[in-house]
């Protein structure tokens, strides 16, 4: 499992909205929108390609997304035993 935390910066005044679509994701996890046009964002995915595929589709498919930048990756492997 693989744990992303981003911050999604939005146009000025379309944080509100944004941090609703993002509600939105399944295993995405919102923590507020913070200094006006940056949502905190935690993700839960399988593989980097996830991330990958996660980053473009809050890009192309959220209205007034300036940009997402992943700030933390934490990526474990699970022991089998």
């Amino acid at each position: 499992m693989l744990i992303s935390s981003m911050i999604v910066k939005t146009r000025p005044g379309k944080a509100e909205t944004v941090l609703t679509q993002l509600q939105k994701i399944p295993r995405v996890t919102t923590y507020g929108v913070h200094r006006g046009n940056n949502i905190i964002v935690v993700a839960e995915i399988h593989d980097i390609k996830q991330l990958e595929n996660l980053t473009a589709f809050i890009m192309e498919s959220i209205d007034d997304v300036l940009s997402v930048s992943p700030t933390y990756i934490n990526f474990e492997d699970e022991i089998q035993e």
